[in-house]
């Protein structure tokens, strides 16, 4: 009819004005000549042949100011994202879908006084934080608005940046790097579901006889052999809280998905790798330092590659947006990388709340009266949200979070309230200008220790142009007193308060380790030894045991390692799991009545050596089966409600599943809803028979048509062809058959709700070879620039799926040979 054809007309017009608008956009400027005042001198950005930008200044300050010019004409729209989520400000331009997210991050980051954080920080810092925010802003303030689509088409044009937005996405950072709350609420939950016993199976801090990054045998840290701390006990669940830890948990996954689905980076999903080799250990008789970052897949990319030259440093490496300095690279003297250490440094609190009065809780026997604070939530297309955010003396309460979303009176000792060590150690931001500075292994450790730098917690790899190499686990890690951190406590008794923080001289650490190298992928640091609890969302060990594994072998064979070895690392994708598994599902199969096709995928297995290519069938058909076996372990008891949750975090699923594989009669393998009593045959056989009838179904039959590339597509979306998909040819990136898959040194990562789509992988890697810093290489895919019609939007993604680098450049002599744009700032 004719309403329905005017619909159509409609949308024919508006896609014509999109496309119309979208051809006219051009990306920012990358040459010319600006007078800019306030300027102490000169400042050159040279861009080379990817954009990459190289800062020259005469004073700190005014490289910072450049640097955060050159990121906004970049990331301007992802740098915003970012700051609108570390604000609880998203609503205003995404609308109401965003509304429970803007409540979470607004009780998380309150309470935070974000002016005495900057107060606390030395003149010469807060200088260079202001001089970055100053160079956001100059761009703001004079670009051209049509350079930046996103915004045109949201309808909202970027604010002014001021200082403390930095410390917000500081805290915004710390936050997307821990993963424990979400796990403290999910551990809850599962004890409320299936009884402590059954829950202790599956909620595991690393499986046991595999190695730490520091192996046995290896000194802690100075001194630790005499250390008289104990361990603490293991915490304990109230019952009253796993009601509310699974509307927490669900609401707080249903969040992560939508912020996934507009392309902001959520907690927890980080990996990385990161290795130095000895001088003892390699070719050159100099060390070898590696980084591969496993982030996110995003367009633009979570990190931002930057280098700045002063007369006090020549410093190179990666950035992540809205942010003044390197969080990991090289100078002249030192070069550091790190993976994201998953410390629990977050601690929930059972309060008793007055049932008279909702703002009072009790504490040691008397009613204390909540700091109380309204907010107000714009959101875009309808009335503004009013909320009120509580807080005890440990810290905001999350209960507020889903006050849209519950029904009926909550118990009064069912509210929770939420401690967190990130607040206390606001100044470490500090450290990476010191990092970026420091001259030698020592001033790397000074540079810590200056700033007291915990949160988020980190890794540390560090090697220096001495031969000096070592580790370093930074962590704000809570002395906990009868309890380890995984569960809620009382907050109504002094009991349960944490006594301080771990020393930094008695945090994880070693320097010139004996055997030559040091490599860590956000595995468990140390082993059970050490005297205090650190965290329990680490890793599986599979990374660490395989790449340590490859370093043993080309020693054995070539009695030395090259940075050429380094390659293997970056490229692995042997899948230990299945190495330890497939025997096993042979077993279970022995008597099994197969159909030929089953019987050909079970041959296929068989002959398999694990390596998980993209044009193999076996990988292919493992990847399938561990779904369908997580599927088959943990469904069935965990029921729809918690199971969802619960696949979201791999790592506890992978570690959880290794430890139940090594019984033949776990009750988790006994599916409740049949009256036989089954075990790990039956729910091998089970899950194999599934996983040959998807293969079947997904690729049609003929099992030599199943290889892994079919089943495993990188494609990149930019958050707007999510919202708007006729937009996807011009602004996503694949799809490319992938190598890999979960838990393996190259890994590619998926969500198990949503198997095989994948999520995220190795991003960025860099080599720093100290015997010639000029063969030093990098890759950061896509590319450098977040505007689509940029030429530096996604140039890089090809050389990185093919394991190519550019030179990670130090000199002024190759960056003058690989310069493709000037832009020269003067003082005026």
């Amino acid at each position: 009819d004719r309403g329905d054809m005017m619909k159509v007309v409609r949308l024919f017009c508006g896609i014509l004005v999109l496309l119309t608008t979208v051809a006219c956009l051009a990306p920012p400027e990358y040459t010319g000549e600006l007078t800019i005042p306030g300027l102490q001198g000169p400042v050159e950005i040279i861009r080379d042949s990817y954009a990459v930008p190289h800062i020259y200044a005469e004073t700190e300050v005014d490289a910072c100011f450049a640097l955060g010019y050159a990121q906004a004409q970049d990331r301007l729209f992802q740098m915003e994202m970012i700051r609108r989520f570390s604000l609880g400000r998203l609503s205003e331009v995404l609308g109401s879908a965003m509304l429970a997210t803007d409540k979470l991050n607004r009780i998380l980051f309150s309470g935070v006084d974000k002016q005495a954080a900057l107060a606390s920080l030395a003149p010469e810092t807060r200088a260079r934080i202001d001089a970055f925010v100053e160079g956001i802003n100059y761009y703001i303030e004079h670009r051209d608005a049509l350079s930046s689509f996103e915004f045109f088409f949201l309808g909202f044009e970027p604010e002014p940046w001021s200082p403390e937005d930095v410390v917000s996405i500081s805290l915004y950072y710390s936050f997307m790097f821990s993963p424990s709350f979400y796990s403290d609420l999910l551990h809850a939950a599962l004890i409320d579901q299936v009884g402590e016993e059954m829950a202790s199976d599956i909620f595991l801090d690393y499986n046991e006889g595999y190695p730490t990054t520091i192996p046995e045998g290896e000194a802690f840290f100075p001194g630790s052999g005499t250390a008289a701390v104990s361990r603490a006990a293991r915490s304990f669940a109230v019952s009253s809280v796993g009601a509310i830890s699974r509307k927490l948990v669900a609401r707080i996954d249903a969040s992560d998905k939508i912020l996934e689905s507009f392309g902001v980076p959520v907690p927890g999903g980080q990996a990385c790798n990161n290795l130095v080799i000895s001088g003892a250990l390699s070719k050159t008789g100099k060390p070898i330092l590696a980084h591969d970052s496993h982030n996110p897949y995003m367009i633009p990319a979570l990190w931002y590659e930057a280098h700045l030259s002063t007369p006090n440093a020549d410093v190179s490496g990666y950035v992540i947006p809205a942010s003044p300095y390197i969080y990991a690279g090289q100078n002249e003297k030192i070069a550091w990388v790190f993976t994201a250490g998953v410390a629990d440094d977050l601690d929930f609190y059972i309060e008793k709340i007055d049932p008279a009065n909702p703002l009072k809780y009790l504490y040691n026997g008397e009613w204390r009266d909540m700091e109380v604070r309204e907010e107000t939530i714009r959101v875009r297309g309808s009335d503004d949200v009013q909320m009120q955010i509580r807080r005890t003396l440990h810290g905001p309460i999350v209960n507020d979070i889903l006050e849209d979303y519950q029904k009926g009176p909550l118990p009064p000792d069912s509210v929770l309230s939420m401690r967190w060590a990130a607040v206390d150690f606001l100044k470490g931001m500090a450290a990476f200008f010191y990092i970026n500075e420091a001259q030698s292994a020592d001033g790397f450790l000074a540079a810590l220790e200056q700033s007291d730098y915990r949160c988020p917690s980190i890794n540390w790899v560090y090697a220096d142009d001495q031969g000096e190499v070592g580790y370093f686990y930074s962590a704000a890690i809570p002395v906990r007193n009868g309890f380890d951190g995984s569960l809620p406590v009382p907050g109504w008794t002094d009991a349960f308060e944490w006594q301080g923080y771990v020393p930094a001289s008695e945090l994880p650490q070693v320097r010139n380790p004996e055997m030559g190298f040091i490599h860590s992928s956000n595995s468990k640091p140390v082993p059970d030894e050490y005297p205090y609890v650190i965290g329990h969302d680490f890793s599986p060990p599979d990374r660490l045991t395989r790449v340590r594994r490859i370093i043993n072998e080309t020693v054995a064979q070539n009695g030395k390692f090259g940075v050429e070895d380094v390659d293997k690392i970056f490229r692995d994708t042997y899948v230990l799991a299945a190495e330890e598994w497939v025997p096993i599902l042979l077993q279970a199969l022995g008597s099994a009545d197969l159909s030929p096709e089953e019987a050909l995928a079970r041959e296929k297995l068989a002959q398999w050596d694990f390596v998980s290519d993209k044009d193999a069938v076996a990988p292919a058909i493992f990847q399938v089966l561990l779904v369908r076996m997580v599927e088959n372990t943990f469904s069935p008891r965990l029921g729809a409600e918690l199971y969802g949750p619960f696949i979201e975090s791999y790592p506890m699923v992978v570690k959880a599943l290794r430890h139940l594989m090594a019984e033949e009669n776990s009750p988790w393998f006994d599916d409740p809803g049949t009256p036989e009593t089954e075990g790990r045959a039956d729910m091998l056989a089970k899950s194999f028979k599934e996983a040959v009838a998807f293969l079947n179904s997904e690729m049609g039959p003929g099992v030599d048509g199943w290889v892994l590339g079919r089943l495993l597509t990188l494609k990149i979306q930019h958050f707007f062809s999510t919202q708007v998909p006729f937009l996807s040819p011009l602004l996503d990136v694949g799809p490319y058959p992938m190598s890999g898959g979960l838990i393996t040194p190259m890994g590619i990562g998926y969500s198990l709700n949503d198997p095989y789509a994948i999520t995220g992988g190795s991003t960025n890697r860099f080599v720093v070879d100290f015997a010639d810093r000029r063969a030093s290489k990098i890759i950061a895919m896509p590319g450098i620039s977040g505007h689509f019609n940029s030429p530096h939007y996604a140039d890089q993604f090809d050389m990185w799926y093919r394991f190519e680098f550019r030179p990670f450049m130090l000199y002024r002599d190759q960056v003058d040979q690989q310069a493709r744009y000037v832009m020269s700032m003067l003082p005026q």
